[in-house]
């Protein structure tokens, strides 16, 4: 879900900027590789740092001594050495990978109530990896290691509790535990619980608030939260408005290769807003969000090659990447892929394809797509 900053109308030689109050960056953490699991469909790759860790022996692993040494640990009962091991299966990290023994050696020392472990092993019950998926089992380990003040676990209890996975939902719950993990510092909880302040579930709405947890965050190099805190700065919301800050915070994002971010950024150079305008560096984001797959970006790079915006005019390219929009669903590169069969720009003319792609647009309310269908259907 976003928060829309900008939507401006199809007809207008402007771009489409949804700005991003990002809903749901629900990931699984665990302990030592922080981020595996997405439970809503986020299109960017994972930009997180490590997690400090206490599975630090684990991920250092490289000697067939330190391998046997951690084994043998493990064999004589060793919660953090059986934990150790586990992941190492889990990961494949200095030892071929194997689900089942990661299982093993994980519950092993689960059944220890040691907190890393137990985290670990929800999220193979998540995922149904060297089990059958269980989500019920999944929730109560994080709960038991969210107890031991665990916070990746009180994250993903937090997002258990948000999402109704494994329990039934519950918003403040939620913000329970997103809000113990928040103040042990966890970036990813300071960001989901900025987002249930600035939406109000849960909790009463409080954009200062949401602020300030996107900031903490944000300072962590979280670049889902430097995307909302520069989102904050052009819309206002719980800080003066100031768009050379928004363009910071948009950059540092941007610059982990955060989609979302790098399509804002590319938005503000072509509008010239907090900073001078400049068509080719828009384009240059507009490209590197495009590449990931982020649909709106996709349009926007389009429109850039239709236009012979801040790159030579190629309506092939116009084509192309109107195509990848538009079979995602965006309504108005559908309605613009209909006009370019239409006109046979880019491409051959095809009414057949032009009618599809206008009808596609039309449906979802696109009005322009369904004047032009009209005109086709009654032409003068």
């Amino acid at each position: 879900m976003y928060i829309v900053m900008s939507n401006y109308p199809d007809a207008i030689p402007f771009l489409n900027l949804p700005s991003l109050l990002k809903r749901r960056e629900i990931k699984f953490y665990i302990y030592n590789i922080f981020a595996c699991l997405f439970l809503t469909s986020v299109a960017y790759p994972s930009q997180e740092a490590a997690l400090p860790s206490a599975m630090s022996q684990a991920s250092s692993c490289s000697s067939i001594a330190q391998i046997d040494s951690i084994k043998k640990s493990a064999q004589q009962g060793d919660a953090k050495a059986q934990c150790n091991l586990g992941i190492m299966y889990s990961q494949g990290q200095g030892i071929t990978k194997d689900d089942r023994e990661a299982f093993k050696w994980l519950s092993k020392a689960a059944e220890q109530q040691y907190a890393p472990a137990q985290l670990e092993l929800g999220v193979l019950y998540s995922q149904g990896r060297g089990i059958k998926e269980d989500l019920r089992k999944a929730f109560e380990l994080f709960f038991s290691a969210a107890q031991q003040q665990c916070a990746p676990a009180q994250y993903n209890l937090g997002a258990f509790y948000e999402k109704g996975t494994g329990v039934e939902q519950n918003w403040k719950e939620a913000v329970k535990w997103y809000t113990a993990a928040a103040l042990q510092q966890f970036a990813p909880a300071q960001h989901n619980l900025g987002v249930l302040y600035a939406q109000g579930q849960g909790v009463e709405q409080d954009w200062r608030e949401a602020f300030k947890l996107f900031s903490a965050a944000a300072r962590q190099q979280y670049a889902p939260s430097q995307n909302n805190l520069g989102t904050l700065y052009v819309q206002g919301k719980g800080v003066e408005k100031d768009l050379k800050e928004a363009v910071k915070w948009f950059s540092l994002a941007a610059q982990q290769g955060f989609a979302d971010a790098q399509n804002n950024l590319g938005m503000l150079y072509f509008q010239g807003n907090g900073i001078p305008q400049n068509a080719q560096e828009a384009v240059k984001w507009f490209s590197a969000a495009a590449q990931q797959g982020h649909v709106d970006a996709q349009y926007n790079l389009a429109w850039m090659y239709q236009e012979g915006s801040g790159v030579e005019q190629n309506d092939q390219e116009a084509f192309r990447w109107y195509g990848r929009a538009a079979r995602s669903g965006n309504a108005n590169a559908q309605f613009r892929l209909g006009v370019l069969y239409q006109l046979g720009r880019g491409t051959e003319e095809n009414e057949a394809e032009a009618r599809k792609w206008l009808e596609k647009a039309a449906q979802q309310g696109h009005e322009q797509a369904r004047d032009l269908l009209k005109l086709l259907d009654n032409p003068l």
